[in-house]
């Protein structure tokens, strides 16, 4: 059964004017875009319905809109770049979002259901409890984004996927992750992965680690003070005990020669301190470090 529209609602098919951006119109999709609605850039609008079997255009982009309850089935976004967006309680199945890039989407309670991301770049997004099933996480960057309550269950990976980012209380099932996805990363831990480990890429030499083998990584010389400290991290599923790694990262002096630009240390810098932050609102880390 299609929604039925509301009051003041715009029902597609409708052909907009070209190149003229949306300023604030109520979109009910009900199947097909015959209207030609994602040929251009979308702007302010909020869409909602079902759209399916849609190839957008090399000009789209959906830009500081609301998508809310809107569900796709075999749409194909390769391209069509999302940003500024409130994505809310979507489900997208057997969609394609390769190539794109997604910047300043907060996206909350939504399905990404056999989706791929290939070659995709995601950066400083927040993801609260949001689920993908199925998807190609291959030749994928997801960089200085926030993830809280989420799942990743049987995805495709052959990189280390996130870089710079904070996940809480996200599990993945049947999900391989490298060691570098959490040396590099803040607040995974050994109960959240439930799938295997490796040590690289799937495109060079790798190997298999188990959950004890990560206790050599933490004592090689070549690991970063910090990286090391999210291995252990991983390993304790705590700080309020503190460690030497710990102490260690508290001087922010030390980082600094494996830094090549000021943009990476702040950045890095800023998701440090959001954690320590984090781990003391759950009773993870005690005070004394937040004042050091």
């Amino acid at each position: 059964m299609n929604p039925k529209p509301k009051k003041g609602a715009v029902s597609v098919p409708v052909r907009m004017p070209q190149n003229q951006p949306l300023h604030g119109p109520r979109i009910v999709l009900q199947g097909e875009d015959t209207g030609g609605l994602f040929d251009g850039e979308l702007r302010g609008a909020e869409l909602t319905g079902l759209l399916r079997n849609r190839q957008t255009s090399r000009e789209c982009n959906v830009i500081d809109s609301v998508l809310h309850s809107l569900t796709t089935e075999t749409v194909d976004f390769t391209r069509c770049d999302f940003k500024d967006n409130a994505i809310r309680s979507c489900q997208f199945r057997d969609s394609k979002f390769r190539s794109s890039s997604m910047a300043y989407n907060t996206v909350v309670n939504s399905v990404f259901e056999r989706c791929s991301f290939e070659d995709t770049d995601i950066q400083n997004c927040e993801f609260e409890q949001a689920l993908f099933v199925q998807c190609d996480l291959r030749n994928i960057l997801i960089k200085a984004c926030t993830f809280n309550q989420c799942e990743f269950r049987d995805c495709q990976t052959n990189n280390k996927v996130f870089e710079t980012c904070r996940l809480s209380d996200c599990l993945f099932q049947n999900t391989e992750l490298q060691v570098q996805t959490i040396a590099e990363n803040f607040g995974l831990t050994a109960g959240s992965l439930r799938g295997t480990l490796r040590d690289n890429r799937m495109d060079v030499r790798h190997k298999k680690l188990a959950v004890e083998d990560l206790r050599h990584w933490i004592k090689s010389n070549k690991t970063h003070p910090l990286q090391k400290l999210c291995l252990h991290y991983f390993l304790a599923e705590s700080l309020l005990d503190g460690s030497t790694h710990l102490d260690t990262c508290v001087n922010v002096a030390s980082w600094l020669p494996a830094f090549r630009t000021a943009g990476s240390f702040a950045v890095v810098l800023n998701r440090w301190i959001e954690f320590l932050l984090w781990l003391f609102e759950r009773d993870q880390l005690a005070v004394h470090t937040l004042i050091r």
